[in-house]
Formats: C-alpha cells, structure tokens, sequence
C-alpha cells in the first residue's frame, strides 16, 4: 500500500489550483453583484468572501499542514472533529473583523474625499 502523504511540490499544485478556483468564484460573484448601486453591502460581502476563501489554517494540532480554515471547519463539524470548534473559528472571526475595521475605515476616507 502507498502512502497517500503529498509531496511538497504536489501540494503548491494543490494551493495553486485552489487559489485559482476560489479567484474565479470570488470574480464571478463580483460581476454578478454589480456592485455599484449597493456599495457598502456588495463590498462587505465580497471582503467576506475572500477572508472566508483565502484564511489558512492547520489541519490538525499535530500536523503543519495547512488548508483553507473553512473547509477544516465544515469536516470537523460534519465528521469526527479533532479540533474544537470555537478554535476553528476563531481565524474566520478574526479576518471577518479585520475586514469590516479595515472597510470602515477605506469607505469612511472614500465619503471624506468626495466632501
């Protein structure tokens, strides 16, 4: 029997797929937001998205590999979890709020500038 462990230039293809599938995702709901009648709620929800796709977390306490935080969750919670759930959460909960003070912050320079 092999061992299904991937090797380091294996799992970069991984990544790379991965990081190629879930921009295509991200674009494509861009366009389908059309973002320009709703500014605040269209770009919270893509900021969301991207922090949702694009946060890395370890697979398991013992393990160095990563894999996108909320896919992890979504097997813990499905499956026999390894990992606590409020652990899991928390670099989601994390880049969601970075992500909204980092918004606040660029919208309220935006209305500044147009005064």
């Amino acid at each position: 029997m092999q061992d299904s462990v991937l090797t380091l230039q294996e799992t970069q293809w991984v990544w790379i797929i991965y990081y190629l599938a879930a921009t295509s995702l991200w674009l494509l709901t861009a366009w389908l937001l059309n973002y320009q009648r709703f500014l605040w709620s269209s770009i919270s929800f893509l900021a969301l998205l991207a922090g949702l796709f694009y946060t890395p977390w370890f697979i398991s306490d013992q393990a160095s590999d990563m894999a996108p935080a909320f896919i992890i969750l979504l097997f813990n919670l499905l499956g026999d979890g390894q990992q606590s759930p409020l652990k899991l959460m928390m670099p989601i909960f994390l880049i969601f709020f970075l992500t909204f003070l980092l918004l606040s912050c660029l919208l309220g320079f935006m209305r500044r500038g147009r005064r």
